[in-house]
């Protein structure tokens, strides 16, 4: 019978050395996708013309991504920056390797929000679908210019958006680690006391006897 949990203490043991690499292999991923850069490509949204780039899909597990538009330098206010950019109409479309269309929308006008980095200039543009992995090409088309962004430096950078629930799922399989940990800890507690017992009443026995 002590054999039969011994085993069972090393399967939790090897257990939560097993969920605990799982856990800190998922929070690497979202730490890698968090700081990834899908694309940083450089536009003149102020007058009409043509931009391509090299859009990176090198994850999948976030829910979805955006593409954000930085200025320099950066406007006053929010107000401010839907003002310049009115009157601003076009497209953005990606296409995969074999040039086949992934997904097209219309350029925003007046759906900017503003970022949480606010100091960077850095604005929530719109957001993309996640596609499955692979080079894919970003093409900015504008066929009319938002005038009120000319002279300022623009920048389009896609970014992962990563739900909260991913964070706690691995915080969940972390715990799951402990749990493991816990139990083989106690069955390996009872296991020595009551062989400590044992021990000590062994001797007894054989003065009694």
């Amino acid at each position: 019978m002590r054999k039969f949990f011994v085993i069972i203490a090393v399967a939790f043991t090897v257990g939560g050395v097993y969920l605990f690499m799982v856990a800190h292999a998922e929070e690497s991923k979202l730490d890698q996708a968090k700081q990834a850069t899908p694309i940083q490509l450089t536009v003149d949204l102020s007058k009409p013309g043509k931009f391509h780039g090299s859009f990176k899909q090198t994850f999948t597990i976030a829910h979805s991504q955006y593409l954000k538009l930085q200025i320099q330098p950066d406007f006053s206010s929010e107000e401010e920056l839907k003002e310049a950019l009115q009157g601003l109409e076009g497209t953005l479309t990606l296409t995969n390797a074999h040039g086949e269309e992934v997904w097209r929308d219309e350029l925003p006008s007046d759906t900017v929000a503003t970022d949480s980095y606010r100091e960077t200039g850095l604005y929530l543009f719109i957001s993309i679908p996640i596609v499955p992995l692979g080079t894919y090409q970003l093409t900015v088309e504008v066929t009319n210019g938002a005038a009120g962004l000319s002279g300022r430096k623009q920048t389009l950078i896609a970014k992962y958006f990563l739900c909260g629930l991913l964070h706690i799922a691995v915080f969940i399989v972390r715990l799951l680690a402990v749990g493991c940990w816990v139990v083989a800890t106690a069955i390996g507690l009872v296991l020595f006391f009551l062989r400590r017992r044992r021990l000590r009443k062994t001797p007894a026995a054989d003065n009694q006897r």
